[in-house]
């Protein structure tokens, strides 16, 4: 007899929803999770999740765990180490060489940040490099900084920086495109210069801390940059090591195709979020993918079927 009717691995916003609904459907339920809150705790401002007002993504994960304290569900905040096939509706997970048995998984593990991958990123990363402008941003105040990327997420840690930093630098290596909403924000900011058709080829500095950033093309006849800090924004990659081996049928990128009700092609295994081949990376279809799994799971665990209204 299997420990779980399901296991969800993952504590983001489609790990959480999923164990919502798992909970209230009867199913015996946990969450592992390495850190709960996922990627969504390192952005500034979430000011377009319906029902909630503008605020950090810390405090939009805090409303979900208190709800999640509320119905009970068992959190454990620890890593999966292996997840193993048994048969159908039928595996093992092994969290700190411990074993535990499920009917069904729902994999929500999201993603992790793209890296540029040019010589002295890895050298000056926590020395001036860094991925995440809600976690670091304090520790630049007024000082001159740059954020690498040419998308939504750049342009709104862009703003965030520009509220320490005396200047921040946009390095777009097209063009910028955020939601219209805010790059007139950006353009509105005296101390954000928007660099377009350039990126970062070398990251330099004294051995203890980032100095300057070499770029392709120049800026003010030098393609020498001086900065006290870089900001990584191009990206995410899933996180989907953990499947490998399982069958699972991935996409190029690595995302596991899931259908419209988050089952996948192995039965009794269900993916949730931004690890998956959804186009849009949202908070709100993370949510609803994970919801959506939690419903697939108590339907074929169970043999019923949920309609709602």
């Amino acid at each position: 007899m299997a420990d779980y009717d399901v296991v969800i691995i993952g504590g983001g916003c489609a790990g959480l929803a999923a164990a919502l609904y798992a909970k209230r459907y009867g199913l015996e339920t946990v969450v592992f999770a390495k850190e709960l809150g996922g990627l969504i705790t390192t952005t500034h401002i979430v000011e377009n999740y319906p029902g909630i007002t503008p605020m950090s993504g810390w405090d939009m994960m805090d409303i979900f765990l208190e709800q999640m304290k509320l119905f009970e569900v068992n959190l454990v905040e620890k890593p999966v180490e292996r997840i193993e096939r048994l048969g159908e509706h039928s595996f093992s997970v092994v969290v700190q060489g411990q074993t535990h048995t499920s009917k069904t998984i729902i994999f929500a593990t999201g993603t992790h940040h793209r890296e540029l991958n040019v010589p002295g990123e890895g050298e000056y990363r926590n020395k001036g490099v860094s991925y995440c402008a809600t976690c670091d941003g304090a520790l630049f105040k007024g000082k001159e900084v740059a954020i690498v990327g040419g998308g939504d997420s750049a342009a709104k840690e862009a703003l965030l920086l520009a509220d320490y930093c005396s200047h921040v630098y946009i390095i777009a290596r097209s063009t910028l495109k955020p939601e219209p909403i805010n790059l007139s924000r950006v353009q509105q900011r005296d101390n954000i210069t928007v660099l377009e058709g350039t990126q970062v080829s070398e990251v330099h500095g004294d051995g203890s801390s980032l100095s300057h950033v070499t770029l392709t093309k120049p800026f003010n006849d030098s393609t020498e940059l001086s900065i006290q800090g870089l900001f990584v924004a191009i990206g995410h990659i899933p996180q989907t090591e953990l499947v490998d081996g399982l069958g699972l049928e991935l996409n190029a990128k690595k995302e596991i195709k899931i259908d419209k009700a988050s089952r996948t092609n192995l039965k009794g295994f269900y993916a949730a979020g931004d690890c998956t081949d959804t186009a849009w990376k949202q908070a709100i279809i993370s949510a609803a993918e994970g919801s959506q799994a939690a419903n697939s799971a108590y339907e074929d665990i169970t043999g019923g079927f949920v309609t709602t209204k």
